[in-house]
């Protein structure tokens, strides 16, 4: 994974592809999200001027709405309020970060506490409670 520094992009490769993505974050309505020419035609410009890789065509191109705490940390937790969950706020990161917040939101629902794998700090880090 390659992400550039205060760049556009952030970019996985192998042998059979380069997986790339925007980081743009531009304000949306909540709609039928599809993505934007332009954003794609800049994030390929600027790979290839930071790289040797030259891209010869798009195999796929998908988009979401993504959103963000205010803070622009994910949320993980319980609400105060009962029964409710947040699991939110990945911002583009959920393809990378799915598995380890979905473990993570398990061990809370299941048994109430994080599991050994992950500190304290994080847990604590990712809470609702944080934004209040």
């Amino acid at each position: 994974m390659v992400m550039k520094i205060g760049g556009y992009y952030y970019r996985y490769e192998d042998e059979y592809a380069v997986l790339a993505s925007p980081q743009e974050a531009k304000p949306s309505i909540p709609e039928d999200a599809k993505p934007r020419d332009v954003d794609i035609s800049v994030m390929i410009e600027e790979i290839q001027a930071d790289t040797t890789l030259r891209i010869t065509g798009i195999r796929n191109a998908w988009t979401g709405l993504r959103t963000e705490a205010s803070d622009g940390v994910p949320v993980v937790g319980f609400d105060k309020r009962q029964g409710y969950f947040w699991l939110a706020g990945q911002s583009g990161y959920g393809f990378q970060t799915a598995l380890g917040f979905a473990k993570l939101a398990a061990d809370l629902l299941i048994y109430a506490k994080a599991g050994d794998w992950v500190s304290q700090q994080a847990v604590t880090d990712l809470k609702p409670s944080r934004l209040r």
